[in-house]
């Protein structure tokens, strides 16, 4: 602590106990992550230290889930690196650990994003949610989905946002750049977020991210967060539709051609 220059200690039981105070829906348990430099050997470590905090989570979690008067999930994080075995040997102990979901986390190329998934959920209970940590890209949430993942989070709309990141259904383009400065169109044509519906323009938004008033640097931060994220949240409405049509790959395509296909720059 800086403030007290004491040292705290974060373990399995204090994160648990510190998730059932903040009141979260859904907990994860304690883990390691480990880095794509970290050795085969290192990672299968690691990955025994993730295993023997899963129980402890586990354990101080069914004291705390009633606490607040509703329930509250936990989920098993696995890990393992870049390595099919490490992989699917902790999604078949998880699996059988009596958690209500599931993170499928970790460090790994995006390339191997698929066989990552792949090799975890042929392993997991079919009737539990898997939950992809850390990724929010249209590609990524596209693997995702055809790979098994049911849920997604990351920073990665509103961090952008505020450094003037718009997402469009034909990529996405920066605020900052000169063309936006006298454009009066909303941040997307046709988009039906509260910040392009109320009728804030390119040229407004980007005259208050660049503004020196705190207030106003706030308030731009809010309406572009507003703007991805209901970008994020209408993508996943089309594919859970797509799904339900039969039509998921067609959808994936066009999506992706659209997207990164037409991509604006800047």
């Amino acid at each position: 602590d800086p403030f007290t220059q004491q040292e705290d200690f974060i373990g399995p039981k204090e994160s648990m106990e510190i998730q059932c105070r903040i009141g979260a829906d859904i907990h994860m348990a304690f883990d390691e992550l480990t880095s794509l430099a970290d050795t085969y050997d290192y990672n299968k470590e690691a990955l025994e230290r993730t295993e023997r905090w899963a129980q402890i989570s586990l354990d101080v979690h069914k004291q705390h889930r009633d606490d607040l008067g509703y329930r509250q999930s936990l989920y098993g994080v696995l890990q393992g690196g870049r390595w099919e075995d490490l992989r699917r040997s902790t999604a078949k102990k998880m699996g059988q650990m009596d958690f209500d979901g599931y993170g499928l986390g970790g460090a790994f190329l995006k390339s191997s994003l698929g066989d990552i998934l792949t090799w975890c959920n042929e392993e997991l209970p079919e009737h539990k949610p898997r939950h992809l940590l850390g990724l929010s890209r249209p590609d990524d949430i596209l693997i995702g989905v055809e790979n098994g993942a049911y849920t997604f989070d990351c920073v990665a709309p509103s961090r952008e946002a505020r450094h003037g990141r718009i997402y469009t259904k034909h990529g996405y383009y920066s605020l900052a750049r000169q063309a936006c400065q006298d454009c009066h169109e909303p941040l997307e044509v046709g988009c039906d977020c509260p910040t392009c519906q109320q009728g804030y323009t390119q040229s407004q938004l980007r005259q208050m991210m660049k503004s020196e008033d705190p207030k106003v640097r706030e308030q731009y931060f809010r309406l572009s967060t507003i703007h991805n994220l209901r970008f994020t949240i209408r993508m996943m409405e089309e594919v859970r539709q797509a799904i339900l049509d039969g039509t998921f790959q067609e959808y994936k395509e066009q999506f992706l051609k659209d997207y990164y296909g037409t991509k604006k720059k800047g």
